[in-house]
């Protein structure tokens, strides 16, 4: 039992959930992304090819990638977090090792744009999932304070009056709340791993990108 549980056993419930309570110890970083955003990472809604330094030609207009059988399964490969980054680069040498010099420019360049579309939808679902997450978090928190709350009440009729009623509801509610609140606590520990994601594929587009600028023999300014 953790000490928390401990306290609560004590029967200092109301002491442990005053006013601030869970939904202040939930809020965290929700300064760097807006009011709704649980993350201390700041929140980027979308990536663009210019914040990923992309120097290659303009991605307006360029389209067709899912026709593209062998774009469209390099785009999945790279996408695809689950094969490691190292694999990935390998399977991008080698499709663009095996076109003509001539079409290369415009073969990786569209396999960019579809590896951002792909990318850019994988990301903008996390982030949704993230913020769903947190908005039903937060409604538990609120939940399980007022269960606190009526769990001070009941203990003191538990103590006052020595009715073994009182004393089993006490008891009940209190085996009821303990294990809400571990569950609330076990499910918000999931939150910095959920947050670490959108940086994480970032972090890989980056990588992805300076290959592709590599291969197409484009660099970012200065």
């Amino acid at each position: 039992m953790s000490q928390f549980m401990k306290i609560l056993a004590l029967g200092v419930v109301a002491g442990c959930l005053g006013s601030a309570g869970f939904q202040d110890a939930f809020a965290i970083g929700s300064k760097s992304g807006g009011s709704d955003w649980p993350c201390p990472q700041r929140k980027v809604e979308k990536l663009g090819a210019a914040e990923l330094q992309w120097e290659g030609p303009p991605l307006e207009g360029v389209k067709g990638w899912r026709d593209d059988a062998a774009a469209n399964a390099i785009i999945t490969t790279l996408a695809n977090r689950r094969v490691p980054l190292d694999d990935a680069i390998k399977a991008l040498k080698a499709y663009s090792d095996g076109m003509a010099a001539s079409e290369r420019a415009g073969k990786l360049t569209l396999v960019f744009a579809g590896l951002l579309d792909t990318v850019n939808q994988y990301r903008s679902t996390i982030i949704s999932g993230i913020e769903r997450f947190d908005k039903r978090q937060k409604g538990r928190a609120a939940e399980i304070e007022e269960e606190g709350l009526k769990l001070a009440e009941l203990q003191k009729k538990a103590d006052a009056g020595g009715d073994e009623a009182a004393k089993a509801e006490y008891a009940k509610a209190l085996e009821l709340y303990e294990w809400n609140t571990r569950i609330f606590e076990e499910r918000r520990g999931n939150l910095p791993l959920a947050c670490e994601i959108p940086p994480a594929i970032d972090a890989r587009m980056f990588d992805i990108v300076r290959e592709l600028r590599t291969m197409m023999g484009t660099q970012p300014p200065g």
